[in-house]
């Protein structure tokens, strides 16, 4: 499923920051732009290395976090979050830059999730929120819960906030100052939750598709996809890496990391 087309409107999809060049004929070539180590400007520089905690995502990975009031984060590869040091001292305030999924308790105090481009709000529920500094476009989808979403900055045609629920996404692109709220396939985002990515018999650019809104990365191939057999196999909460490994040995495809 693509998230990121839509007839009225030409959306710049997030990419985090890896390129995955697919080449069919020798194989993948596999970039890091080392985006994420860049602060996010939701919050000063100054601030930031003053009263926050930098949680730091590998490059074709995952990785999750509790913090101090129970709520369950899942960082998507080349992500960021900042975690202020009094964290549910009153509040509950975070800064991104990157993806996240948050499965959040309820609690008296709002939960805020800030990017440069975003800020959700909401005091219970799941949702999964792309926002990276480097791009101008960023998608928010909620699982559970409810939630309100106003942009960062002053807008001069556009500052209504959104509110969203189970099946509600926020499409965004600042460089045309666009926000849009629209449904998504649930069952989409609770397969990504999950960590069970599973290809079966799918064709190639399927499976590009899929390991592009996995694993935060944008991927661009050369070749002939027709000379490569549908593509199927099963990876439970595996690294990128380990992911292409196995698909060069069942297809064929050889890659390479720089």
């Amino acid at each position: 499923m693509n998230l990121y087309k839509r007839k009225r409107h030409s959306w710049q999809p997030f990419t985090a920051g890896i390129i995955l060049v697919m080449l069919l004929a020798s194989g993948f070539v596999y970039y890091d732009r080392d985006r994420v180590q860049r602060p996010s400007n939701a919050v000063s520089a100054e601030e930031l290395r003053a009263n926050y905690k930098a949680h730091h995502c590998q490059p074709g990975s995952r990785k999750q976090l509790t913090l101090e009031d129970g709520t369950r984060v899942t960082l998507n590869s080349q992500t960021t979050l900042y975690v202020p040091k009094d964290y549910n001292n009153g509040k509950r305030s975070l800064v991104l830059n990157g993806e996240a999924f948050f499965e959040i308790p309820a609690s008296r105090n709002l939960f805020t999730v800030k990017s440069d481009k975003l800020i959700t709000t909401g005091f219970s529920g799941a949702l999964r929120i792309r926002s990276a500094d480097a791009q101008a476009g960023a998608t928010i989808h909620v699982l559970d819960g409810q939630f309100t979403v106003t942009k960062a900055y002053h807008s001069p045609t556009d500052n209504q906030p959104e509110m969203l629920q189970r099946g509600n996404e926020i499409l965004f692109n600042r460089d045309i100052d666009l926000m849009e709220k629209e449904t998504y396939d649930v069952a989409s985002l609770e397969e990504w939750k999950s960590g069970k990515l599973v290809f079966d018999n799918v064709p190639v650019q399927a499976a590009i598709n899929k390991l592009q809104d996995w694993y935060g990365v944008e991927i661009a191939w050369r070749g002939d996809a027709q000379r490569v057999q549908g593509v199927s196999g099963t990876f439970d909460n595996m690294p990128l890496q380990e992911v292409l490994a196995t698909l060069k040995d069942r297809t064929g495809l050889k890659y390479n990391i720089r």
